[in-house]
């Protein structure tokens, strides 16, 4: 009897720590299988099975499956021979759209759609529906965007009205950002949720913005209006190779930056964060990986499954769909250091889903970051990015930082049209204010400037990253002690994230170790490694 109670309490100890674990942030790594991999390799059972023993072998938890990319739906037989497969395996499924090469294409990027054509608009209806047959998750990869200026969608812009079906709708401005996002947002209201909801009641779907935050408006991305159509929101945060000879590299701070960014606009809808190994080696891999997490993401999907376990040789083997379309800035099959990527994660997945518990059990501190939602970056395109470079801890919000220890302005602002007399007000409270050159330009003469407490940031992006040491150190100072740090020195080309408890997290984008004191304390962070604190 004694052994049975003992038992039970044991169960009972089990089942209340589980129940403990469960209630701090658990970290999911998630995978995708585009359509194509699917069409050429998982007609195959063996390479189906070895796809679900890499999920399994990797700590991939979910895996969504794609239905739709470039023209081309997967067959019904297949897809649920392939989610099956999976489930079988103990790997939750989820769907996955990405709406490329739709009916009529637009006149911009080869592989984006020209959405104000009614006949790709029922084939796009007909795209959602098909997955949320399938699905009650789905997924939309961040081509829900349209860059077209054809002459249908010249005259429907300056007519001011966006045509959905059968139901017209007006238009505040004569001006392409005011007219796609209006088209894209009603797409998503009447072709996508509408249309899913009719088909699968239970289904959620989320929409993925892309990492180049700053065109969101002009391509037809809403972020505050589609945050409430949609059931979630995700972040591209696959910012490439810091080394800037990639083809699409962008500093890697980015990654953080939106992510966060996002949340600010619509707190609690943005989900998780996606990023491939297109133009990458291992460490900076693992840098879009610590960044994501350090950006608040819960989900981190490894984009995809044939990026990360062919390379691109291997890819091209069994199949060189970008080729044979003709397509531009877009992957194949493999990837040059996906696999070699993937086993790098996994190496590091223990330490990262540590970093995601802690980081997840804090608030950011800091200096705001003020982007309006629906801002153009203007001349200031990037800032933010390139600003997390230099050491100073940034809190990315959209929302006019009134009562911010310290703050940032750039071109952004002037989406307010009170910009000069928000911005005058806040100086007036004696708190570090940084502004860029060509914001204090632009507001010339309606900004109470020169100020004590105001440091203009003279223009170039990448001069930046080439401030010295102790001119970075004399300019981070009064913001750092404004945020309760009294002691950061720190060279160029490193991050600091930190949070309101005194806990912080370094990360070092330079290709050699550098040292950094903080509080006193001195200490070496490796290459693109990082160091953290938490208190």
């Amino acid at each position: 009897m004694r052994r049975q109670v003992l038992h039970v309490i044991g169960i009972l100890l089990v089942l209340a720590v589980s129940c403990a674990a469960a209630t701090e942030r658990q970290h999911r790594f998630s995978t995708s299988v585009k359509a194509q991999e699917m069409q050429v390799l998982f007609g195959d059972d063996k390479k189906l099975e070895q796809a679900v023993a890499w999920c399994q072998s990797g700590g991939i938890q979910r895996v969504y499956l794609e239905t739709f990319r470039f023209g081309y739906q997967v067959e019904e037989p297949l897809l649920e021979k392939t989610k099956a497969a999976f489930r079988a395996g103990g790997i939750e499924s989820a769907g996955l759209v990405t709406p490329t090469l739709i009916g009529k294409p637009s006149s911009g990027w080869n592989v984006v759609c020209c959405f104000s054509d009614l006949e790709t608009q029922r084939r796009t209806r007909a795209i959602f529906e098909f997955a949320a047959r399938h699905f009650d998750l789905i997924l939309i990869d961040d081509f829900w965007f349209t860059d077209c200026a054809c002459s249908e969608c010249t005259a429907a812009k300056d007519a001011k009205r966006v045509t959905v079906g059968e139901t017209v709708y007006p238009v505040g401005a004569a001006d392409w950002s005011s007219y796609r996002r209006e088209l894209m947002c009603r797409l998503s209201e009447q072709h996508v949720m509408q249309a899913s909801w009719r088909v699968n009641p239970k289904v959620r779907v989320i929409a993925k913005f892309p990492c180049w935050y700053d065109s969101y408006q002009t391509r037809g991305y809403d972020v505050p209006r589609m945050g409430k159509i949609f059931d979630g929101t995700w972040i591209g945060t696959e910012t490439r190779d810091y080394d800037f000879g990639a083809k699409q590299g962008v500093p890697p701070t980015a990654a953080f930056f939106i992510a966060r960014w996002a949340e600010s606009v619509t707190p609690g809808k943005c989900e998780g964060a996606w990023y491939d190994p297109l133009w990458t080696t291992p460490a900076t891999y693992l840098e879009q990986a610590r960044l994501t997490i350090l950006g608040g993401a819960s989900e981190s999907l490894l984009h995809s499954y044939g990026y990360l376990s062919l390379t691109e040789a291997e890819g091209r083997q069994w199949d060189d769909v970008v080729t044979k379309l003709g397509l531009t800035g877009v992957g194949g099959l493999g990837s040059t250091h996906g696999p070699a990527n993937f086993a790098a994660l996994k190496l590091a997945m223990p330490e990262l889903i540590e970093l995601a518990r802690q980081t997840g059990k804090r608030n950011l501190a800091g200096v705001a970051a003020y982007k309006p939602a629906n801002s153009p970056g203007r001349e200031d395109e990037n800032f933010f990015s390139f600003l997390g470079m230099t050491g100073l801890p940034l809190v990315p919000c959209s929302t006019f930082p009134d009562s911010a220890p310290a703050a940032c302005f750039s071109m952004h602002a002037l989406t307010l049209t009170d910009a000069a007399q928000r911005i005058n007000d806040y100086l007036a409270t004696g708190r570090p204010t940084l502004l860029t050159e060509r914001l204090a330009k632009a507001l010339d003469g309606t900004l109470n400037l020169p100020c004590s407490n105001a440091v203009i940031l003279p223009s170039g992006l990448w001069r930046l990253l080439d401030l010295p040491h102790a001119e970075l150190d004399a300019l981070r100072a009064p913001f750092l002690k404004a945020c309760g740090l009294n002691d950061f020195h720190a060279p160029n080309r490193t991050g600091l994230v930190l949070f309101s408890d005194g806990s912080w997290v370094i990360s070092n984008f330079n290709d050699h170790s550098v040292n950094v004191a903080v509080r006193g304390v001195s200490r070496d962070v490796a290459a693109r490694g990082y160091a953290c604190h938490w208190k």
